[in-house]
C-alpha cells in the first residue's frame, strides 16, 4: 500500500481527497500549510506526495524547491489550476515529477497515481 503526503490548503477538497485515496487504498497524511507539509516531508518518506501549486503561506513549486535542496527524492504531483507552459517548466526545474491540472476528477487523479507508482 502507497503511502501520500497530500498537501492541500483547501479543507473540503483536501477531506474528498484523502477520503477518495484511502477508500482505493492509499495510506494518506495531509497537510495544509507549506511549512507543515516541509515539516512533514523532511521527516518522513513517502511513495507520492500530491502537493498543491497555490498555497496560502508559501507556494507549493518553493515548497517543492526546499525540499529537494534538503536532498528530499520523493515523487511529487503537483497541482495547479495554471496550464501555460512556463508553470510547467517553472515546477518541472523546481523538481515536480507530473503535474494534474484542476480541475480534475477523482478517476483522473487515481490514474496519476498508478502511473507515477509504475515508474522506475
Amino acid at each position: 500500500m502507497a503511502k501520500i503526503l497530500l498537501v492541500e490548503d483547501d479543507a473540503d477538497l483536501s477531506d474528498t481527497l484523502k477520503d477518495w485515496l484511502e477508500c482505493i487504498n492509499y495510506t494518506v497524511e495531509a497537510a495544509y500549510t507549506g511549512p507543515v507539509a516541509l515539516s512533514k516531508m523532511n521527516a518522513d518518506r513517502y511513495d507520492v506526495i500530491i502537493l498543491d501549486w497555490q498555497l496560502p503561506d508559501l507556494l507549493g513549486v518553493d515548497v517543492l524547491r526546499q525540499y529537494r535542496l534538503a536532498g528530499g527524492q520523493d515523487k511529487v504531483v503537483m497541482l495547479t489550476g495554471h496550464r501555460d507552459v512556463s508553470t510547467r517548466q517553472t515546477g518541472l526545474d523546481a523538481g515536480a515529477d507530473d503535474f494534474l491540472g484542476k480541475p480534475f476528477t477523482l478517476d483522473q487523479l487515481s490514474k496519476k497515481l498508478e502511473e507515477i507508482l509504475s515508474r522506475c
